[in-house]
């Protein structure tokens, strides 16, 4: 079965049917937007490879410093995914839509890694599924671009890291 999900571009509502490499959203979930370009915006600029994301815990928290500090590493303001959710919550829609989004080649980008996972181990989980999709990661306030060999030097200790917690977690230490 195809669902859509439904998303602004350009100030248009486009109907996009999922890839099948990708996992399907259902559409409509509470609290996940795609910023509307406002008609009387000029021209998107940005670059056509990266596809951002944002997060704050509250209905209070405001994503604008997020969302600024995306569009001043080049990504398009058409091409960020956001949404208001407690970082206890394990649900990530907004982040599976922006996922859905990214073409092989692209690169997702976040202003910080707490934004994009609960968890280290969802952390790990989620960089696997962009690697086997081809799409990079960008960590701004992090300095991890999974496409420069010291990104992926970083994501590697932070595996090992990972391995090593769950290690200890198992023997009970």
């Amino acid at each position: 079965t195809t669902s859509t999900l439904s998303s602004w571009y350009h100030g248009k509502e486009l109907n996009l049917a999922p890839e099948k490499h990708h996992h399907e959203v259902s559409p409509g979930h509470p609290g996940v937007s795609r910023r509307k370009v406002k008609d009387t915006e000029p021209e998107q600029v940005g670059r056509d490879d990266l596809v951002g994301y944002a997060r704050v815990s509250t209905e209070e928290q405001s994503l604008d410093m997020q969302i600024e500090a995306l569009v001043r590493a080049g990504v398009r303001r058409d091409a960020i995914f956001s949404e208001k959710r407690s970082g206890v919550s394990p649900i990530r829609h907004g982040r599976d839509i922006a996922f859905k989004m990214a073409r092989p080649g692209d690169t997702f980008v976040v202003w910080k890694l707490d934004r994009v996972s609960r968890s280290l181990t969802d952390l790990l989980s989620f960089m696997q599924k962009l690697e086997d999709n081809d799409i990079g990661f960008w960590s701004l306030n992090d300095s991890i671009d999974t496409k420069t060999p010291a990104g992926r030097v970083m994501l590697a200790m932070l595996g090992a890291f990972a391995q090593r917690m769950d290690r200890r977690v198992r023997r009970g230490e």
